[in-house]
C-alpha cells in the first residue's frame, strides 16, 4: 500500500501555513498501520507560478512533512502549460541537492511515532460541534480550537499526533466530548493542559473535579495576566502580558480553587489598575494521581515572548513529568519535532519558523546522550558537545542567547 497525504499550502504569502499543513499531514499519517512505510506526501504549487510559491519554501516544506511522519515526498511544481520548462531549472536543481537530506531523515526517523504533547482528537471531532450548533461548524469550533492548540509547537515544545506518544495530552475547546470515558480518565490520570472552554465541556459530562477548579464570570475588557510566585515561572515572577481585548477580542475568567491545598496559583488575572481578581492558570494534582493545568486568560494566543514562552515549556515538562523528550531551551521560534527509533536514541527535526536566523539554539533533551550529531540540510554534519543542565533551572529560564552586540 502507498499513501499520499496532503493539504493546502499554495503560496509562501503566510508562511504559518507551511507548519499548518505538516501538521494536517501528521494527523493523517497517524492513522496508518505501520505496515504502511510508503508514505509520500504532496507538495503541489498550483498554478504553478514561480513567484507564488520560491524555492526554498518548497524545499523545507518536504522536509517538515518527513519531520511530521511521511517517508517521502511527491513534487507536484511543473506547469501544465505546452511552453518550455526552463524557468524551473532552479527548482528542480534545488530539489536534488538537498536529496540526501531527505534520505537522512527518511533513514533516521522511518515510521517511528512522534514523542511530546497530543492536541487530543480523533476521527469523530467534526461531532463535538453538533454540542450548540449544527454540523459541521456549530457553534462550538472543537476543531477551531484543536488547531489553535498547536502553536504550542512554535514555542519550541514538541507535539506529536496520536495518543501512542503523547506524554501528556491538550485539550481546547469541545473536542473531549468525542473521547470516551475511560479515553478522558487515562488522559487525567496522567498530564493535561486544558482551556475554559474543555472545562466546560467536561462538566457536561460530570468530570469538572479532575480539574480542582471552577471558571467564573468571564472578563470582557482592561484585563492582563501576571504571573506569580511559582517555581515552575522561575525568575519571571511579576511578568504580565496584556490580549489587549478591545483589539482581540475574547472573555478572560478567574478560576475558584475547589480542590483545597492542591490548587496552585501559577498566574493571576489582574485590571489595568492592579487589583487581583483572582487565579488566571491553575496547576492542581488530582485523586487520579494526575497533573492538571487549566487556562483562563488567552490560552492559545499572545505568548510569544520570554516570560510566557518559558512558563508554558516549564508547566509542559511539569505535566509529563519529565518525560517530554526535549524543549527548545532558548528563545527563538523553532519547531521541534521528536521521535525515539531505537532504544537510547532520540531524532529531533529542528524548523526555523523565523526570518531571523536561530543563533546558538539550545536543546534540553531528557536523558543521559553521550553523543549528539547535527545533520544541516546543506550536507554538512559535525558532532556536538552535550552538557548537563544544572538543576533547579525551569526550562527556557535561563536568559536567551541575544545576538552579539544588541
Amino acid at each position: 500500500m502507498r499513501w499520499r497525504p496532503g493539504g493546502g499550502f499554495y503560496s509562501d504569502e503566510s508562511l504559518v501555513g507551511l507548519v499548518a499543513k505538516a501538521h494536517d499531514v501528521g494527523r493523517q499519517v497517524a492513522q496508518l498501520p505501520p505496515q504502511v512505510a510508503v508514505i509520500q506526501s504532496e507538495i503541489e504549487n498550483f498554478p504553478y507560478d514561480l513567484l507564488r510559491k520560491s524555492v526554498e519554501a518548497t524545499v523545507v516544506e518536504a522536509a517538515t512533512h518527513m519531520a511530521a511522519g511521511t517517508t517521502g515526498t511527491a513534487f507536484n511544481v511543473l506547469s501544465q502549460r505546452p511552453d518550455p520548462l526552463e524557468e524551473y531549472e532552479p527548482m528542480l536543481r534545488r530539489i536534488r541537492e538537498v536529496k540526501p537530506f531527505y534520505q537522512r531523515l527518511r533513514d533516521e526517523l522511518g515510521r517511528a511515532t512522534l514523542c511530546g504533547m497530543w492536541p487530543a482528537w480523533n476521527r469523530d471531532v467534526f461531532a463535538a460541534n453538533q454540542v450548540d450548533g449544527s454540523w459541521p461548524a456549530g457553534g462550538s469550533d472543537a476543531v477551531g480550537a484543536l488547531m489553535r492548540s498547536y502553536v504550542l509547537g512554535e514555542l519550541g515544545i514538541p507535539l506529536c499526533y496520536a495518543a501512542e506518544g503523547a506524554v501528556a495530552a491538550v485539550l481546547a475547546g469541545p473536542g473531549l466530548l468525542a473521547l470516551s470515558a475511560e479515553e478522558l480518565r487515562r488522559l487525567f490520570a496522567g498530564g493535561v493542559l486544558m482551556d475554559v472552554a474543555a472545562w466546560r465541556a467536561l462538566e457536561r459530562l460530570g468530570l469538572a473535579g479532575w480539574t480542582g477548579v471552577r471558571p467564573g464570570a468571564g472578563v470582557d475588557r482592561d484585563a492582563l495576566e501576571v504571573l506569580a510566585d511559582h517555581p515552575l515561572n522561575g525568575r519571571f515572577k511579576g511578568w504580565s502580558r496584556d490580549g489587549r481585548q478591545s483589539f482581540w477580542r475574547e472573555a478572560a475568567y478567574p478560576l475558584e480553587a475547589l480542590g483545597g491545598d492542591r490548587v496552585e496559583r501559577l498566574a493571576t488575572l489582574s485590571d489595568y489598575g492592579g487589583r487581583d481578581l483572582g487565579a488566571s492558570m491553575t496547576a492542581f494534582a488530582n485523586e487520579l494521581g494526575g497533573r492538571v493545568v487549566v487556562m483562563g486568560y488567552y490560552p492559545w494566543s499572545q505568548m510569544h515572548h520570554w516570560a510566557k514562552s518559558s512558563q508554558m515549556k516549564a508547566v509542559c515538562a511539569w505535566l509529563s513529568q519529565d518525560r517530554l523528550p526535549v524543549v527548545l531551551e532558548s528563545f527563538s521560534r523553532v519547531h521541534v519535532w521528536a521521535r525515539r527509533p531505537a532504544p537510547g536514541r532520540l531524532a529531533c527535526v529542528l524548523l526555523n519558523a523565523s526570518l531571523d536566523p536561530a543563533r546558538e539554539p539550545s536543546l534540553r533533551l531528557a536523558g543521559d546522550f553521550q553523543k549528539v550529531r547535527w545533520h544541516g540540510m546543506d550536507g554538512k554534519s559535525r558532532a556536538l558537545r552535550p552538557v548537563p543542565v544544572p538543576g533547579g533551572a525551569p526550562v527556557g529560564s535561563r536568559r536567551p542567547p541575544w545576538p552579539r552586540g544588541a
